[in-house]
Formats: structure tokens, sequence, C-alpha cells
């Protein structure tokens, strides 16, 4: 069709790259890593609250489900960034690489920051998280992580694990077999109650398997969805991306129940999509501006470093817990941000460069 931008309706094109579709993404996550923040920090106080209104305390009470946008935004990136890189020789040593560089520097550096705090070690246990695999074995056990919202980072691991053997058969799918499994998956979230998708009570039975393998269908909606983003398949639309939002919105501020992370899964992939599809337009300037760029770049070490970040306000606060809760927000994100430009930055550069220097020491070998 040539008449896609007139219209906004479905077009194929070849695939565009921009830094604008992944800059507006980018920002994004530092919403969701907020979003999780105060979940962890500010629910009670809230919730306990007599002025602050119902659906403000439902948004963050549901603020949790902001790991199932990262991980249908995972997806989704991973299939953006190597969909035209499945065939280079170096594929699989390439991407595994990135991602060590990518995700251990923070990790490794919020697990010991943690480990600060923690007054019972245990050798049978914490092992698991060094190598990120507290959540394969037995996840409903007490068997997590020094700082717990690291669980993520596991499941996160395993998606990596499969993700360049998904890649390869995803992108041998046509368009309606690609439609066919995203709506299979939008079904089989809808027919669960999506119990992966929050900590909720499950069946025994369910505990039995590895947590990574609940979480996996959030990963695969959002490869998915990626995969075709990437073939040119483009749907731009203000109004429906407002819909979206919207209905987002109302969904967070229903109340905490099943049906909210439920709804969000589905929700979650299409304002993805439709955000990537907006590339370079001015109605969404906003979600390219260098801070909210800058923010959501540093949103991952904002999201492991503040609990113990909240750690470390009880000790130093303890006798003023409300400066202590005044200024707790603003650092977390400035050291985070500072964290992010000064050590997860040059320590991803640094770990991809030491790697391809060794890839190709062992091609000449």
């Amino acid at each position: 069709m040539n008449n896609e931008r007139s219209n906004n309706i479905i077009a194929k094109s070849s695939v565009e790259r921009s830094a604008e579709q992944l800059d507006s993404l980018t920002s994004c996550r530092f919403v969701a890593a907020m979003a999780v923040v105060l979940f962890h920090s500010g629910s009670t106080a809230i919730a306990s609250s007599s002025f602050m209104p119902i659906f403000i305390k439902n948004v963050i009470s549901n603020g949790y489900i902001g790991v199932s946008f990262f991980f249908v935004l995972s997806g989704f990136i991973l299939a953006y960034v190597y969909y035209s890189k499945i065939n280079e020789y170096d594929f699989v040593y390439s991407f595994f690489s990135a991602r060590v560089a990518r995700i251990y520097p923070v990790y490794f550096g919020s697990t010991l920051f943690a480990a600060i705090f923690i007054d019972k070690f245990s050798l049978a246990t914490d092992w698991q998280q060094f190598i990120l695999v507290q959540t394969w074995i037995d996840w409903a056990s007490e068997a997590r992580s020094w700082n717990f919202p690291a669980w993520t980072l596991s499941v996160e691991a395993f998606f990596y694990l499969t993700f360049p053997f998904l890649l390869g058969i995803l992108v041998k799918l046509r368009l309606h077999a690609l439609s066919l499994l995203m709506i299979a998956l939008a079904v089989y979230i809808s027919a669960t109650g999506y119990w992966g998708a929050f900590g909720g009570v499950v069946d025994a039975r369910i505990q039995l398997l590895p947590l990574p393998l609940l979480r996996y269908p959030e990963f695969l909606y959002g490869v998915c969805i990626g995969i075709i983003f990437c073939r040119g398949y483009r749907l731009y639309s203000p109004y429906l991306l407002a819909a979206a939002l919207l209905l987002e919105v109302y969904v967070l501020a229903s109340g905490k129940s099943s049906f909210a992370p439920t709804a969000s899964v589905l929700i979650v992939g299409p304002i993805v999509y439709l955000i990537a599809c907006s590339g370079g337009k001015n109605r969404l300037s906003i979600l390219r501006s260098r801070v909210l760029v800058l923010l959501g770049g540093a949103s991952y070490a904002i999201y492991l470093l503040h609990v113990p970040l909240s750690s470390l306000r009880n000790v130093l606060f303890a006798s003023n817990e409300v400066v202590g809760k005044v200024v707790y927000y603003p650092i977390v994100i400035a050291l985070s941000v500072l964290i992010y430009l000064f050590y997860e930055e040059p320590a991803r550069l640094f770990i991809k460069r030491a790697s391809r220097r060794l890839f190709l020491k062992l091609k000449e070998a």
C-alpha cells in the first residue's frame, strides 16, 4: 500500500531503523522502573493515606506490573536489534557477550551492595544469584537473592539463553503464523488469569515449574511483535496510542486483582508497537527528550539499586523517617544516573571490546 502516511493504515515497507524509535521506548523504561520503585517503597504508606484518591492508590499498588512491561519490551528490543543479524557468523557469540556486558556490571555491583544489609548467608542458595539461576530451581522458596528485585534478571537470563534459538525459529514463520501465535498467547494469558504475571497463590503443581517458564509468554509476545515490526509492517495512529494508554491507566486504576496483570500484559504489546511505529513523529517528541532518554538509560540501575538504597536510608535516617523519605527518590535517581554514565556504560563498552578481541583471537587460532 502506498498511502500509509495519509491514511494511517498498515503498510509493508523496507525496515527503517532509527535511534528515535529506540529512544522513545528507552524513556518508557524510566516510567516502568519508577512504578516498581513506588510499589516497593511507597505503596504501603499511600494505601493508608486518607487524602489520596483511590485510583492513585490502585495505580501505585499495581506498580509491580511494570515488570511485565520490561519482559515484553525485552523481547521486542532483542528482535529489533538482532533480526537482521541472525545470519551473521558471529551472531550467537556477539549476542551473549553483549548481554553479559549489558546486565552484569550493575547487577554484580548491586548484589554486593545489598549483601551489606544481609544478616544471614547460606552457601546452599546464595551462589545461585551470582550465575542468575535463583528462579530456575525453586522459585517458590526463599532461595531468591540478596537484592530481591534481581529475581527478574534471573528470569531474563533464561530468556537470553533461549533467544538465539527462538529467533531462528520465529523468523521463518509467516505473518499469519506469527499472528496466530500471538492470539494463542493472548488466549492462554486470559484463560489462566495469568498467575505467572504476579505473585499470587498458585497451584502447588505450578510451583514445580521454573519461574522463567511461567513468565515466558510475555517475552515471546514481545519477540513476535518485534519481528512483525522489523518486517516493515507499520501502523501509526496517535488516537490508537492514546486509547491504548488510557486503557492501560484504567486497568491499573481498577484495583489490585488478577484482572490488572492479565489485561496489562495484553495492552503493553500494542503500546510498545505503536510507540516504535511513531518514529520521529512530533507528537511523541517528549519521549525523545535528552532528559527522559538519559533517565531511561539509568532505569536499569534505578531498578537494581532502589531496594539496597532503601535499606541504607533506614539506617541513616532511622531517627528521622520523614527526611529519609523526602530525599530517597532524588538520591536513587541521581545516583543511578551517575552510575549509568560513569560505570555502567564504560563497563559495557569495555566488556564488548574485550570480548570482540577475544573472538578475533579465537578465530585466528
